[in-house]
């Protein structure tokens, strides 16, 4: 159902979870900094895009997460990734994983 890849089988996985594929779901796309500075350009031109995003810093390590909520495509997992590789790449970052709050049934 889903191409034999690592988005395709995080898809796969929240397929078996649950989590409705047919409404759009917030997806929370990362992107690795390379350091405080860059890490808030980043954050600056990703916001510049309309997508609404946060830093956080974790043991030295600058990452952005940009929220977008969109149905669980492939296609439009993969499109996501590749536009953020694109805003972070003139800062040296790199989109680094996406993933999705799977909220679990009673």
């Amino acid at each position: 159902m889903f191409p034999n890849d690592e988005d395709g089988q995080v898809l796969q996985m929240l397929k078996e979870e649950g989590v409705d594929f047919d409404i759009p779901q917030p997806v929370e796309f990362a992107v690795a900094c390379p350091d405080k500075r860059r890490a808030k350009k980043i954050l600056k031109a990703i916001k510049r895009e309309g997508i609404t995003a946060e830093l956080d810093e974790d043991e030295g390590e600058w990452s952005c997460y940009a929220v977008v909520v969109t149905h669980l495509d492939h296609a439009a997992i993969v499109e996501m990734q590749e536009r953020l590789d694109q805003i972070a790449a003139p800062f040296d970052g790199r989109s680094d994983g996406w993933g999705v709050m799977v909220i679990p049934e009673d």
